[in-house]
């Protein structure tokens, strides 16, 4: 089966989903879809579009016969060099419009050239200037009793050296749900958490959720308490300690991503000087609740963290 904690979209806290009968937005979405796409694809759209666009005019121009002063007559290739130093107002003076209807594709090319660098240019800050933040998740999560209650665990870090200010996190619960008539719904819940924020994150965070009677994980051991779930959602938030802007992160888990009876590894260690060390390395790694019990009683071994 897919280890569903290696997909990039669950990582990224979005779950997968087709949407049927919905209507068709398109170019009214494409700055949703720039901001959200890579750098690369983005680069890859705008050199397109540039190659496009030019490659229009140039046929546009082809179509006034002779009417650019130092071009061969006939020749693409010369039209799309006049197109490219229109576009780009690059200008080296070796060609030049020589008739009206040329004239006016020239004005043309140069506002669109106008509009093309103002979008593009818009785009690109935008893109540049959203905050993100390097905030990473566990792959998964963990149950075992924590001060005498079954608890659910999970771990975040913070790859930065920057603290994040006014950190605080949201875990939710999409269930699938019968009704007493037999009608199927889903429905979210809220899971609390012993701590759900915190004044200053600068290195790592476990997050504990009590699976006790009043959690609607409770029994969460039990096979169908598992089946009716959908995926639990954990959201971040913070406000960067640099920039001062609001940052997020999120991650999607699935009840395969739930390990029972085990527990994450201590992350956290000093090194010769004494000063604290983040194994981030070790982020994902869980152990079986007996072995960890089992090592943290033998001699010279102190309690992990």
């Amino acid at each position: 089966d897919e280890d569903q904690s290696e997909r990039p979209d669950y990582a990224e806290g979005r779950f997968r989903y087709q949407i049927q009968g919905a209507r068709s937005f398109g170019v009214s979405d494409i700055y949703y879809y720039l901001l959200e796409a890579s750098w690369l694809e983005i680069l890859i759209c705008a050199f397109g579009g540039y190659l496009i666009i030019n490659t229009i005019f140039a046929l546009l121009y082809l179509l006034g016969g002779n009417a650019i002063t130092g071009a061969e007559p006939g020749s693409f290739f010369d039209a799309f060099h006049f197109s490219v130093q229109t576009f780009s107002t690059i200008g080296f003076g070796t060609m030049s419009p020589t008739s009206s209807f040329t004239h006016l594709l020239v004005v043309g090319e140069s506002f669109a050239g106008l509009v093309a660098v103002a979008v593009g240019a818009g785009v690109i800050f935008a893109k540049f200037a959203r905050p993100s933040a390097r905030v990473i998740f566990s792959k998964k999560m963990v149950t075992h009793n924590r001060n005498g209650m079954p608890t659910l665990q999970f771990r975040i870090a913070n790859e930065r050296r920057r603290e994040i200010y006014a950190a605080h996190m949201q875990v939710s619960m999409l269930v699938e749900e019968r009704t007493e008539e037999g009608q199927s719904m889903r429905r979210f819940y809220n899971l609390a958490l012993e701590r759900s924020e915190v004044p200053v994150f600068t290195m790592t965070w476990t997050g504990f959720h009590r699976l006790d009677a009043a959690s609607p994980l409770f029994g969460l051991a039990d096979n169908e308490t598992r089946r009716n779930i959908v995926f639990i959602l954990v959201m971040f938030e913070g406000r960067d300690s640099v920039t001062l802007q609001t940052v997020q992160a999120r991650r999607v888990y699935t009840p395969s991503d739930i390990l029972c009876d085990q527990q994450f590894v201590d992350i956290i260690d000093q090194d010769d000087e004494g000063q604290m060390v983040l194994k981030l390395e070790q982020l994902h790694a869980t152990v079986p609740v007996a072995a960890a019990e089992s090592q943290t009683q033998a001699p010279g071994n102190s309690a992990s963290r």
